[in-house]
């Protein structure tokens, strides 16, 4: 053995170790004297031939252990045969030994640490709260335990050529009664406990439909845990690799309060410090409940019902719509977002009366703006997709779209104000300069360069002034108009159509020019532009116009309705202000980014970045094509739902952008990184949300006309009576059932079939 063993015993008692792994002498007397050299030596050299007084052979000395309990000596055995492979046991070991790391301040310049015969570890050390042997942690589905205590009356083997750490077996020494505190909480917390599920009697809420998803269903699949628990715990670690999330209550001595469960997402504690249950396992539901309602599942059930969550209650529809039309009740799926963005936005949503759905549509706006024409998308050779977005924010007028607008915004809108102001400086200080010119005559004046406009946020919305602005402002150019309807209005507004056409090219990232008779024309290469706004239902409505929607400028846009768009009580709890100045800095850094990033051209016109699709993703992109192509050639799906699908295929790799951005600043990855499948699923998921916007919007409209024509006097006959009248009057052989379908608000098959009632009827 490769260790001065003299040296080792004036500092231990020491014992040796027979081949079982058990003492091979009596070692009692050793707990509290240590031997002699010439015994130690003795009983070292020991190779067999004596009898115990049994008469059994005393086995030959195979190893030597370390007395411990004596003079306080401690050890932490981690045993991790338990485990059935070698990932397993160094995942574990990687795991717990980075809690200490992070937790213990130089950790490794304090306890000695080595490696077992069995891949286990010893951690030693001494302490004056040396005890008994404990077992710390026991997994479950094991009898023995992973992690365990050698204290007064055990022993541990010497692994000298193992060591693992800076200090060796002659450097043990004492830690703090803190330090070992720490030690003991991060080994028990691996310790399997039963954990016992909340009985609750299941909530009586009348208004949601019980055949299907309940609401604490749906909240628990669509919630995160940590961000209804950031305001009473913090995080304390995050490991990739790690099962478990451990959390800390604010305020606690204790160095975690328990942990979050990764795969199923949800809580247990051990601090019973808090308004919730400890050593009990808690959903999301349980949390909410606990945390707004005192524990009352049934009012807790309710309020989230009126939130959105759980199947609703079935709208009727038009009768001729009622069979063909699926109108799911699609929530913005956050979960495509980083914990910390998710966070902030349900934090805002609870504090500041917010709208989550807004404040969700609004980043990818205003990251599209941010992104510009510094970076595209690559499908495949010869399609390349900016991240232009048109988003319309649709619900009646005082309900907080602005505000939940602004909340996510803010930070772009103060870079704005910032470019606006250094304009106006450096415009006076040439408008100075041009003056000294014309004053001196000589050319001892220092040249000013004339300055150009860099500001992102437009507030004249004409094509001219968006050109002029854009020729100075090269990336991108965001349009945010409180309400969309003057923007509609004054498009054409000087020239009937030409405006539309201009915003059908930009929209496609393709260029545009104004001709002028009386000054010379307006280009622009790379228009990026995207637009946001609020509308209200009715006024969208009347924009839904045989011209709107046959030119397709109506299907490029993204609607967000949310349905719990309501006002809401005053809520005095204040947001974080740790989480607003992380999402602020998060924005300014992605903006400041781009801007640094940026390359050009010799012409000076941006040369964008591209970014491509892995090959997963790019499997999963055609899978997405192929399924929308699919409903677009269904003659089942109504017309009028058809025209955004083609769209659709064009968002969905632009929303694949956006989201790939976002992700890379906030979980620090390069953004050069190819896009992955996730992230291009996460995109159909957001395309799923905003078709079920669309679909909503078209079928408010058909009610509302409805409900206007019943009220007013002027309803109509019903539709398939419509239909004979004007059937009779066509020519039946060349009929265009894509047009009529298109007409009548119905698909194709319907108009196939009550062309064949009609014809029946004829027949008879």
């Amino acid at each position: 053995m490769n260790i001065n063993l003299q040296e080792l015993l004036s500092k231990f008692s020491l014992i040796t170790v027979g081949e079982n792994k058990v003492p091979n002498f009596s070692w009692t007397k050793q707990q509290t004297e240590k031997l002699s050299w010439t015994e130690f030596l003795e009983r070292y050299n020991y190779k067999g031939g004596k009898l115990k007084k049994d008469g059994t052979e005393i086995p030959a000395t195979k190893n030597i252990g370390l007395i411990t309990g004596f003079e306080f000596l401690e050890c932490i055995d981690v045993d991790l045969k338990v485990f059935s492979t070698a990932q397993e046991k160094k995942d574990f070991w990687n795991e717990f030994i980075t809690y200490l790391e992070d937790n213990i301040l130089d950790f490794w310049d304090k306890f000695v640490v080595y490696k077992t015969k069995n891949d286990g570890y010893h951690i030693i050390y001494k302490s004056k709260r040396c005890d008994k042997n404990q077992k710390l942690a026991k997994l479950k589905g094991h009898k023995e335990a992973v992690i365990e205590t050698r204290g007064a009356f055990g022993y541990v083997f010497l692994y000298p050529e193992n060591n693992v750490g800076k200090k060796t077996y002659f450097d043990i020494d004492f830690i703090s009664d803190q330090d070992r505190e720490i030690l003991f909480s991060f080994a028990s917390m691996y310790d399997y406990k039963e954990e016992k599920e909340i009985k609750q009697e299941k909530p009586k809420v009348k208004q949601f439909d019980k055949s299907g998803v309940t609401p604490w269903q749906d909240y628990n699949e669509k919630t995160d845990i940590l961000s209804l628990i950031s305001e009473d715990f913090e995080i304390k670690h995050r490991m990739e690799t790690a099962k478990k999330f451990v959390v800390k209550r604010y305020g606690s001595d204790s160095v975690h309060s328990g942990y979050i469960f990764k795969d199923s997402g949800c809580m247990y504690l051990f601090s019973t410090g808090t308004i919730y249950p400890a050593e009990t396992l808690l959903t999301p539901f349980h949390i909410y409940a606990y945390k707004y309602h005192n524990g009352n599942f049934t009012e807790a059930s309710s309020e989230l019902y009126k939130q959105g969550y759980g199947d609703r209650i079935k709208v009727e529809v038009p009768k001729e719509l009622k069979k063909e039309i699926n109108v799911e009740n699609i929530n913005f799926p956050i979960h495509v977002f980083p914990i910390d963005l998710q966070t902030y936005i349900k934090q805002s949503e609870e504090k500041l009366m917010l709208n989550s759905e807004i404040m969700c549509s609004s980043i990818l706006w205003l990251v599209s703006v941010i992104i510009g024409n510094s970076y595209k998308i690559k499908i495949k050779n010869g399609w390349y997709e900016s991240p232009i977005v048109f988003l319309a924010l649709v619900g009646q007028s005082g309900l907080g779209k602005t505000p939940s607008l602004n909340q996510i915004i803010n930070p772009l809108k103060k870079i704005n104000q910032k470019k606006v102001e250094d304009y106006f400086e450096q415009y006076e200080r040439y408008n100075e300069y041009l003056e000294a010119i014309k004053k001196t005559k000589n050319n001892t004046v220092v040249p000013i360069d004339k300055p150009r406009r860099k500001q992102v946020l437009a507030t004249d919305t004409t094509i001219e002034a968006l050109i002029n602005l854009h020729n100075e402002s090269k990336n991108a150019i965001g349009i945010n108009k409180d309400e969309l309807d003057g923007w509609f209005k004054d498009m054409n507004k000087y020239r009937e159509g030409s405006d539309k056409q201009q915003w059908l090219s930009i929209w496609s990232n393709e260029p545009i020019v104004v001709n002028r008779l009386t000054r010379n024309d307006l280009y622009i290469a790379s228009p990026f532009i995207s637009v946001i706004g609020g509308i209200q239902p009715e006024i969208l409505d009347s924009h839904f116009t045989h011209e709107n929607v046959s030119s397709g400028f109506i299907d490029r846009f993204l609607f967000c309705y949310p349905e719990n768009l309501k006002a809401q009580d005053f809520n005095v709890n204040e947001l974080n202000s740790t989480l607003l100045e992380h999402y602020t800095n998060t924005i300014t850094s992605m903006y400041r980014s781009v801007q640094t990033n940026i390359k050009y051209s010799t012409n000076n016109d941006i040369k964008p970045n591209i970014i491509s699709l892995s090959d997963d993703a790019y499997k999963t992109f055609i899978e997405i094509f192929n399924i929308i192509s699919e409903k677009q050639n269904n003659e089942n799906e109504p017309e009028m739902f058809k025209s955004m699908l083609s769209k659709i295929k064009t968002y969905i790799p632009r929303l694949a952008l956006i989201i790939h951005f976002i992700k890379s600043f906030y979980n620090n990855k390069d953004i050069n990184e190819e896009i992955s499948d996730v992230t291009m699923y996460h995109a159909w998921e957001l395309s799923q949300y905003f078709i079920s916007q669309f679909k909503r919007i078209k079928i408010d409209s058909l009610q509302n006309r409805e409900l206007f024509e019943i009220k007013t006097g002027k309803k109509q006959l019903n539709t398939i009576e419509n239909f004979k009248t004007i059937f009779k009057q066509i020519d039946k052989e060349n009929v265009n059932k894509t047009a009529l379908a298109k007409q009548f608000g119905v698909s194709r098959k319907t108009i196939i079939n009550w062309i064949k009632a009609f014809e029946n009827e004829n027949s008879k």
